[in-house]
C-alpha cells in the first residue's frame, strides 16, 4: 500500500513517525475518516469543514488547503487502486519539546 506523510507518497514500509512526535507520544493532533465510493469521498466538504475547525481549536496549522488534499487523496485513491475504501487524514503537531 501506498500512503501520503509529510508531503511525499511512500511505500508502507517506508512510512515512519518519530516517536518524539507529539501526535504519537500525546496524542496532540487530530484525524478525520470517511468512505470513499467509487474513487469520491462521502461528504468531503463536511469531513474537511470538522477536520479545519478541530485544527484551529487546537492551534494546528494543516499543511494544505482543502483542494490540495482532494488532489493528493485522489491521487492516493488511484495509486493504491482502491476506489471503495476508508481513508483516514491524520494530522500532528508534529517533534516539539517534551511535556504538555
Amino acid at each position: 500500500m501506498i500512503v501520503f506523510l509529510n508531503d511525499k507518497f511512500v511505500p508502507e514500509e517506508q512510512a515512519l513517525v518519530s516517536v518524539f512526535d507529539r501526535g504519537f507520544l500525546y496524542g496532540d493532533g487530530l484525524f478525520e475518516t470517511m468512505r470513499i465510493f467509487y474513487g469520491k469521498a462521502f461528504r468531503w466538504r463536511q469531513h474537511l469543514e470538522r477536520l479545519s475547525q478541530g485544527a484551529e481549536l487546537l492551534g494546528l496549522n494543516l499543511p494544505f488547503g482543502a483542494e490540495a488534499l482532494w488532489k493528493f487523496a485522489d491521487e492516493l485513491i488511484r495509486k493504491n487502486n482502491m476506489p471503495d475504501c476508508l481513508l483516514r487524514l491524520t494530522v500532528s503537531r508534529g517533534i516539539g519539546l517534551r511535556g504538555y
